[in-house]
């Protein structure tokens, strides 16, 4: 029990940290949620992650980027998931998927 509770602590404190490190402006990034000090959506960067891009992948992208806010976007991203509905993908779906064969 005390290594969950220490573990819940450790989260907080570093999703409290991701909130002061982040920021939305309407004119920067369409209003994505941003690094303080980049143009990067912190979305993106936990989608990327998400989708296998390895951290250092990552920080040879955006040089600015340190280890840290690769791992807090994650933080980040899993509180605060997107509003409304997911956008469509943009490649085509064909009928077996449709159907859910696939």
């Amino acid at each position: 029990m005390a290594v969950a509770r220490d573990r819940l602590a450790a989260r907080s404190k570093a999703l409290l940290e991701a909130e002061r490190a982040i920021r939305c402006r309407k004119g920067l990034s369409g209003g994505e949620p941003v690094f303080i000090g980049s143009h990067v959506a912190v979305r993106f960067v936990a989608a990327e992650k998400a989708r296998g891009a390895s951290t250092e992948e990552i920080i040879q992208s955006y040089p600015s980027f340190t280890p840290r806010m690769v791992e807090l976007a994650e933080i980040w991203s899993a509180a605060h998931p997107p509003r409304g509905r997911p956008r469509k993908s943009s490649r085509p779906v064909s009928g077996e998927e449709r159907r859910g064969r696939i």
